[in-house]
């Protein structure tokens, strides 16, 4: 926790706390975890307006398989589905 508490600066630490303290675990995502999730979105948001899965695919550097993953997973979280 001392780490923590270093690398994140003492007021920050003590809010995190304030607001986290006593809650059993916490999960810090990774950073890898953070810009698939963001690219995920901007994925997702160009789906949405049209744009073909051929061409995101390319565009992101993914197959075309993984494009259709990534759908049909916001799909069913949309749907209430826990996959």
């Amino acid at each position: 926790m001392l780490e923590l508490a270093q690398v994140l600066g003492m007021d920050a630490f003590k809010r995190l706390i304030a607001i986290y303290g006593g809650c059993g675990s916490f999960f810090i995502p990774s950073l890898c975890s953070l810009r698939n999730n963001a690219r995920n979105q901007n994925l997702l948001r160009e789906y949405h307006a049209g744009i073909k899965i051929k061409k995101l695919s390319k565009k992101y550097h993914l197959s075309e398989r993984r494009v259709y993953d990534i759908i049909h997973a916001e799909k069913d979280f949309v749907r209430g589905k826990d996959t």
